[in-house]
């Protein structure tokens, strides 16, 4: 056909690297999604699916288009190494492949819940991060909670692989595991565990500055000397020894993560965060004890290169009993001193947890469900009306629901007349960044007057998105993108 091109003729460079570049854009958006996506997640615990890596294979598939793209597509290719479910003799096959080297920047590896490959899966691992020292980001995942591919066993094989590799760009290292944990659902708490082996790697690494962690909290080591009478059982919590007649010392807590020596510099610091974080002690009955982390679901520790020390600056926190018990927790235990730089964070605590936490001066974004019960109308309102107080001018999104016991009606229209003007100050006053109000006021009572008029008229003159919800109340102004309120979209 007249003006076709032969096969032979070469095809413009430049305009083939604009379009492999953003082919390796997307790729990296979609493997993002992939690792946060609840939905992706599912179907890793379910039904063991590998990574979805479609932009790869299509690069792969430019291939044949044109012999002169070949080299330059595989070099694009490479730059991104996916190890998911890999069989042992595809990883054999992966040494020696010429698709990777000196130009791959990332490497993920994930196992599914039904993985179940040989041990010398590891090796062929190590003899491929040999191949690309100079990998900036390395992402380890796993769905499993019984075979060798727990993010537990996973990471102390990988620590070992880092301990005694090259990678002296590496900069990021992604810890997630799929399993969740939750008193009722069968996994128990989160449990702290001791991996002084993946921080002994990591010191090793000069460039390290961004460690997350998902359904995982590693610390570097345990106080093994601490009293006899508190115990790890199991469980996964702490637990008060039952061979002694006299009562448990309740500030032992503070001395559960011992120091982090003999690290150094940065790492150090990275371990004592962690170590804070483990002895803060959030819920106490007369059995049971559970630390920050573990109901830390996720964290983000980055290092910060004006503070010159890492920091916390995303978190997913929880409570892991709730009102299940009666919390003895004395007010005189240590305050949390992580929370400063805090930016992104989503909660599912009680008012009790709160006040141990807050404030946040920093937050950007925060998600909270918010548990009042057993409280009177009056001391719920007394409670937000704290927490509102303590919101940054930062502040960019505010998701909060809170959730409380049910009163008559009548008794709560007068509450949430002084509610409506509690928030249409931070939104008119306080917030000044503020670019979405998210309400779920499930108390908020039948009544024949709407009760929060002044939220929407701060929010409508500020052309702020409000999404307003409680009894029979729905009241949303200016459409918005629900992305803005998804916490995963603001982790890098």
């Amino acid at each position: 056909m007249a003006g076709a091109r032969s096969s032979g003729t070469p095809v413009p460079q430049t305009a083939l690297e604009l379009v492999l570049e953003e082919i390796h854009l997307r790729r990296k958006a979609a493997l993002r999604e992939w690792q946060l996506s609840l939905e992706k997640k599912i179907e890793r615990v379910q039904h063991g699916s590998d990574v979805l890596d479609e932009e790869g294979i299509g690069l792969l598939r430019l291939c044949r288009v044109h012999p002169s793209w070949a080299p330059v597509v595989r070099h694009v290719v490479g730059r991104i190494l996916v190890f998911s479910d890999v069989a042992f003799q595809d990883a054999k096959d992966a040494v020696s492949a010429p698709i990777f080297g000196l130009w791959t920047r990332e490497m993920y590896i994930s196992f599914s819940n039904n993985y179940n490959e040989d041990k010398d899966i590891w090796d062929s691992i190590k003899q491929i991060m040999a191949r690309t020292p100079n990998i900036v980001t390395l992402t380890l995942q796993a769905a499993s909670k019984y075979s060798y591919y727990t993010i537990q066993d996973c990471s102390k094989s990988l620590a070992e692989i880092l301990h005694n590799s090259k990678l002296n760009e590496l900069r990021t290292l992604r810890l997630y595991s799929d399993v969740t944990h939750g008193v009722d659902d069968g996994n128990g708490v989160l449990e702290i565990e001791e991996h002084p082996s993946l921080f002994n790697a990591l010191e090793r690494l000069p460039h390290f500055e961004h460690l997350l962690l998902r359904g995982f909290f590693p610390c570097y080591k345990f106080d093994h000397e601490h009293d006899e009478r508190l115990e790890r059982p199991s469980s996964m919590c702490y637990e008060w020894t039952d061979d002694s007649d006299e009562p448990p010392d309740l500030h032992l807590i503070p001395r559960i993560v011992a120091d982090s020596l003999p690290l150094s510099g940065r790492i150090y610091g990275l371990a004592e965060l962690i170590r804070s974080i483990a002895n803060t002690a959030t819920e106490m009955s007369e059995e049971d004890i559970v630390t920050v982390g573990h109901g830390m679901d996720f964290a983000s520790f980055k290092f910060d290169a004006d503070k010159q020390k890492f920091i916390i600056d995303a978190a997913k926190i929880r409570d892991c009993f709730g009102d299940l018990i009666i919390n003895i927790r004395p007010p005189t235990l240590p305050r949390p001193n992580w929370c400063s730089d805090m930016e992104f964070l989503e909660l599912s605590i009680t008012s009790d947890t709160t006040k141990i936490l807050f404030p946040f001066p920093s937050l950007r974004f925060l998600k909270a469900v918010y548990t009042c019960l057993g409280q009177t109308p009056a001391e719920i309102q007394d409670e937000i009306r704290w927490l509102v107080s303590f919101l940054p001018q930062s502040l960019e999104v505010l998701d909060l629901d809170v959730f409380v016991s049910e009163w008559d009606d009548d008794i709560l229209q007068e509450n949430c007349e002084e509610l409506d003007r509690i928030f249409a100050k931070l939104v008119t006053f306080q917030c000044s960044k503020l670019k979405i109000l998210v309400l779920d006021l499930n108390f908020a009572p039948r009544t024949r007057s709407f009760p929060f008029q002044s939220i929407v008229k701060a929010c409508n003159d500020r052309e702020i998105p409000l999404d307003l919800k409680g009894k029979d109340i729905e009241d949303s102004s200016l459409k918005y993108d629900n992305g803005i309120l998804n916490f995963e979209n603001y982790i890098l």
